[in-house]
């Protein structure tokens, strides 16, 4: 059983995850606009917090 304090540090943690997370999908957006292909994933992190950003150039994009 979590006491307070455990819990209140558990929910920041998932929301700094989430904030991080957001960030990371308006880059993605924002390289996807410029011809770039991405892809977020946590399958290969050590935790929850951990996020892999795969980015391929599409054929014909800019640069």
């Amino acid at each position: 059983m979590m006491n307070n304090e455990q819990r209140a540090f558990k929910e920041l943690e998932e929301m700094v995850i989430q904030e991080k997370l957001k960030k990371l999908k308006i880059y993605a957006m924002d390289l996807n606009m410029i011809g770039y292909e991405v892809t977020i994933s946590s399958e290969n992190g050590v935790d929850d917090s951990d996020f892999e950003l795969i980015i391929r150039k599409r054929p014909g994009a800019r640069r």
